[in-house]
């Protein structure tokens, strides 16, 4: 039997635990936490304990992966402030998480779009202090492509940019490209369920109606599945629907894309959750999700205050 040792996030116990349990139970305060969380955090907070070093503990625990969340928030609708007031107050619970300096990092250079930043340096060198071995390449890995573009003289940066653009711009063209077939099978079905949920309605009752006045059971089952069939149909018309006038929102934003003469900058930012998007409607996502990516594309062009745009959106 191997054995691991383990910290309880919840209390800070120190507990030794079987290799191949998924899961292990703290016997100071009974709470079920992830082995493989529970043997990182012991192997991150051995390698840094300090007497200089704040390590959250129970609620305070809790507290931290919260404000993360919070913090993640306000990265995300562009809020670079309140991330990092956010992620500061995270930093007075605990100093020993990589994980806070990584926003810190984020806020500070605005979601790696501001390449003249210097300040965030301090916090991606502790943050690197922090993370274990496994952390410190998926940091590394996350940070190269800003720092080769940070890397590159000034003036070549611009024409950097330009080509990144393009190159992602030709990449959501082919996803749009990739996903008209699938947009008019969509709507071929839209047109079938139409058709057969009222049918299905219709002859629901009638079987209701034979039920009731022959008093047979094979006509009350007949009936409840075709009222079930024409609720998926109604369903399936709705969420079709709006799945196509995203797709065909989308296309016509596309078309119309180059003429808002975006900076290279700014769109880089916001061809982001648009390839979002399309990869998403490849994937058959939930209209939810491409409502959100769209979404979130149509917020980003706003923000530009450009005229053109403007006037598409509305």
């Amino acid at each position: 039997m191997s054995l691991i040792k383990v910290k309880c996030p919840y209390c800070g116990e120190v507990l030794s635990t079987e290799l191949t349990s998924k899961t292990t139970t703290c016997f100071k305060c009974q709470k079920d936490f992830s082995t493989t969380q529970g043997s990182k955090y012991y192997k991150s907070i051995r390698k840094i304990e300090t007497e200089n070093n704040i390590i959250a503990k129970g609620e305070e625990y809790a507290k931290v992966d919260a404000l993360l969340a919070e913090g993640e928030f306000y990265l995300k609708n562009g809020d670079f402030s309140k991330a990092e007031e956010i992620y500061n107050s995270a930093l007075t619970l605990t100093n020993v998480d990589y994980r806070i300096y990584l926003g810190l990092v984020y806020a500070k250079t605005c979601n790696f779009t501001d390449l003249e930043d210097q300040t965030h340096i301090e916090y991606f060198k502790k943050a690197i202090d922090c993370a274990s071995s496994e952390q410190k390449q998926y940091l590394k890995k996350l940070y190269s492509p800003y720092y080769t573009k940070k890397s590159i003289p000034k003036e070549e940066r611009e024409e950097f940019l330009k080509q990144e653009t393009e190159a992602k711009y030709d990449k959501l063209e082919t996803l749009l490209k990739n996903g008209i077939p699938s947009h008019f099978k969509l709507e071929k079905t839209i047109k079938v369920s139409k058709i057969l949920a009222p049918i299905s309605f219709v002859l629901a009752i009638v079987f209701l109606v034979l039920d009731l006045t022959i008093n047979h059971y094979i006509f009350s089952i007949i009936s409840i599945a075709l009222l079930g069939g024409s609720v998926f149909f109604l369903l399936h018309y709705l969420s079709a629907r709006l799945k196509c006038k995203l797709f065909n929102i989308a296309l016509d934003l596309f078309d119309s894309y180059k003429s808002f003469e975006i900076s290279p900058q700014d769109s880089l930012v916001i061809l982001k959750p648009y390839t979002t998007f399309a990869i998403s409607y490849l994937n058959n996502a939930i209209d939810s999700t491409l409502k959100n990516s769209l979404q979130e594309v149509l917020f980003l062009l706003s923000d530009l205050n450009n005229p053109k745009i403007n006037e598409f959106i509305l």
